[in-house]
């Protein structure tokens, strides 16, 4: 470890021992609030083949949230707008694997449920058994469920689900004419 990162360490160090302690608030209109954030910075550095690193890690020097979680309830167990509403994240900011999730309920009359997630792909070429495919791409996907009580005796569901993938793309494409011949294509691309 060189002296820059030992010096940077400490001062991060040191300013995680001056946080306070967070604690439920005491009264929020009738609410009660407790949250949590655990953030901090990466230093990555890769000592051998640093496509096979991007491959299965993909992780990079930065600043990041590495958890979440905040969760408002009714102290009463019954809100004017809703019971209880919570939010959850991770690897948020540089991190390659990004997940949140938000909840938001209401007793006995409706409740939201939405999944969000990131992942950031890497495929180096040279680790392909061919060598013929080199991607790097990022694919979001959603989900978000509405469930609204219509009456004592029926729900009403409603989904929504997203799956969109983008960034280059490099292949090859291969013809076969008469089992016999064959010709290479490459085929650069954004992929969707």
């Amino acid at each position: 470890m060189t002296f820059r990162y030992l010096a940077l360490t400490i001062c991060f160090a040191a300013a995680l021992g001056a946080q306070p302690v967070l604690t439920p608030t005491p009264d929020a209109g009738g609410y009660k609030i407790v949250n949590a954030v655990e953030t901090g910075y990466r230093f990555t550095r890769v000592g051998g083949e640093r496509s096979l690193f991007q491959s299965t890690e993909n992780y990079g020097n930065g600043l990041r949230m590495f958890g979440g979680s905040f969760l408002i309830q009714s102290q009463t167990g019954r809100g004017r707008l809703f019971d209880t509403a919570s939010l959850t994240a991770s690897g948020l900011g540089n991190d390659p694997y990004g997940f949140a999730g938000l909840t938001v309920e209401k007793k006995d009359r409706y409740r939201y449920d939405m999944n969000w997630r990131r992942n950031d792909y890497n495929n180096p070429s040279l680790l392909n058994g061919e060598g013929a495919t080199w991607k790097n791409t990022r694919r979001v996907m959603q989900d978000h469920e509405l469930s609204v009580q219509a009456a004592p005796w029926a729900k009403l569901l409603m989904g929504y689900s997203r799956n969109h993938e983008t960034g280059p793309e490099f292949t090859n494409y291969e013809t076969y004419i008469g089992g016999l011949a064959r010709s290479g294509l490459p085929l650069a691309r954004d992929t969707r």
